[in-house]
């Protein structure tokens, strides 16, 4: 999740006191914010491609893939029924939560440091055959991603699992202070509710003259579909 990179420097008192009510605005300062009730867990994907019916012909399935396939769907009608596994193979290798952000200072607050976490994608896939009877070979021959999103509203979303519940709270700001961009402002709010299970993390982002607002949450902030890579 990356914001608006900008070189650390001073800056007058009110400007900073100003940006931190800001963060404090979108994201929250009560010590109570972090013990809201977070959503449920996505257990399977009901998906219906943009511009579906385009790729009729070229996507045979879709697929859960995390260095390996995790959930498998067949593609038809430019849409497809994805159910999500409720656990992880033996042995999969997961990240610690307070990694999940890793570039950028963010000053953020977890309700459990223990939890992990893994990032999965939704991608299809192609396949053909060739040769007669007990010669006949199947290979795959087009095999790409599926995104979630809104492209017009910089929408981007993100499948997550998590092996408990947990949140995660707080934020970060960046003010350029040299250059051209001198005075620009960069916020993202983080209100993270994770179930244990799979979850959608939704960033969006708005800008406005001189500031750039980005958004994490798992709420979803509506108007967001499934678009072949082609479309995005």
């Amino acid at each position: 999740m990356k914001v608006l990179l900008t070189k650390a420097g001073t800056f007058p008192a009110i400007l900073s006191l100003l940006i931190a009510g800001m963060l404090c605005f979108f994201t929250g300062c009560g010590d109570d914010e972090g013990d809201a009730p977070g959503v449920s867990s996505v257990t399977r994907i009901d998906g219906r491609l943009e511009n579906g019916a385009n790729y009729n012909t070229s996507i045979d399935s879709v697929k859960l893939f995390f260095g390996r396939d995790l959930a498998r769907a067949s593609y038809s009608g430019g849409s497809f029924t994805l159910n999500l596994p409720a656990s992880l193979p033996e042995n999969t290798e997961m990240n610690s939560i307070e990694n999940l952000f890793s570039d950028g200072d963010f000053k953020l607050e977890f309700s459990d440091k223990k939890a992990q976490y893994l990032t999965a994608i939704v991608r299809w896939e192609k396949w053909e055959s060739e040769g007669d009877g007990e010669d006949q070979n199947s290979y795959r021959s087009g095999y790409g991603t599926l995104r979630y999103g809104n492209p017009e509203r910089d929408i981007t979303a993100t499948l997550v699992y998590v092996d408990r519940d947990v949140t995660v709270t707080g934020g970060e700001f960046k003010i350029d202070d040299e250059g051209i961009f001198a005075g620009d402002v960069a916020l993202e709010s983080v209100s993270i509710s994770f179930r244990r299970g799979w979850n959608f993390l939704f960033r969006s982002s708005t800008s406005s003259r001189n500031m750039e607002n980005s958004k994490v949450s798992t709420t979803n902030p509506g108007g967001v579909s499934w678009y072949h890579q082609n479309d995005w």
